[in-house]
């Protein structure tokens, strides 16, 4: 089972987050054997069809097997900035990803709102299918443990594989944040107050070393932004693909509490 290994400090204060006591406080987490399922959304703040596609994400805050089933990501695009609206959540780097998704084949091309199951499109949230209920194909089947660790800024993170023997891997590691607003005022999304879950605030990648059964990785977390004050709560993510086609190996993560 995914377990906390030391006890997290509450950092929030009223509503926001004290972002300068985030390095002080010590994040481990572990995945668990078991796979657990990474799911991809892209969207953005400028896409009319993108609010309803993020309001189904973040039915997984009560989701009970979130982090031990499930690991939503929201990745901002910004190739819908040009009509108006500057998503503050956006970066190049994130349709760097969805187009490296569609140049591996494991989508079909590029659109918002997209979501990215395991490394693979998935069309299910067109179909309103509920989370959680028969809407994700389970893949529970022992994978290999996933640790993480963040602590003042510095990040490690262990692979102990158990079936999985992909060498051609790299590790992703997110900070997201919840419960955290924008107030539109230009572009298609005109007058609206958009409410955001499982938002990607930073995103870095890392290759790692392998010995025996036991991958590795550490170096610089992810920078925290000014911008995570504004969350009601904060997340840190992790998940190992193949460099290749971007299938997912193992996913974990936990909420900074």
């Amino acid at each position: 089972m995914r377990y906390i290994k030391l006890l997290i400090l509450s950092i929030f204060v009223g509503t926001g987050t004290n972002v300068h006591a985030i390095d002080d406080k010590v994040f481990s987490v572990s995945s668990g054997v078991a796979k657990v399922q990474l799911i991809e959304l892209f969207t953005s703040e400028g896409c009319s069809s993108c609010p309803p596609a993020d309001k189904w994400l973040s039915k997984y805050m009560h989701n009970e097997g979130l982090w031990t089933r499930y690991v939503p990501v929201a990745f901002h695009v910004d190739y819908w900035d040009y009509i108006g609206w500057k998503d503050r959540f956006a970066s190049p780097a994130y349709t760097q990803q969805q187009y490296d998704y569609k140049r591996s084949s494991a989508t079909s091309r590029v659109y918002t709102p997209q979501f990215v199951v395991n490394g693979k499109e998935w069309s299910g949230w067109f179909r309103r299918i509920i989370p959680g209920l028969g809407s994700l194909p389970e893949q529970q089947q022992p994978v290999g443990e996933l640790s993480l660790t963040i602590q003042q800024g510095k990040m490690q993170a262990v692979f102990d594989i158990d079936k999985v023997q992909s060498h051609n891997s790299l590790l992703h590691v997110a900070l997201l944040a919840s419960d955290i607003q924008t107030q539109v005022t230009r572009g298609e999304n005109h007058g609206r107050v958009l409410e955001h879950d499982f938002v990607v605030l930073s995103h870095r990648q890392y290759h790692g070393n392998k010995k025996s059964n036991v991958r590795q990785w550490q170096g610089a977390a992810p920078p925290i932004p000014a911008i995570a004050a504004e969350a009601g709560r904060l997340a840190w993510v992790a998940w190992l693909a193949d460099k290749a086609t971007g299938a997912t190996l193992q996913a974990v993560g936990g909420w900074l509490e």
